[in-house]
């Protein structure tokens, strides 16, 4: 997995990129969301609580 940046309908957003499918339900539980966008799964954080989110998996890591 690796965190970027993305442009999705005109708003940046921090994404998830390559999580695994196994991993989805763990993500979501310390706050991202996902959404499928052109037939693929794509994992983000919320930007109001980016912070938070990603010290969470980051700690965890």
């Amino acid at each position: 997995m690796s965190i970027k940046r993305a442009i999705v309908n005109g708003n940046q957003r921090v994404e998830i990129v390559d999580a695994p499918v196994s991993q989805l339900p763990w993500l979501k539980s310390l706050g991202c969301f996902s959404e499928i966008i052109a037939y693929r799964t794509r994992v983000f954080v919320p930007a109001s609580d980016a912070e938070i989110v990603l010290g969470r998996i980051l700690k965890a890591a």
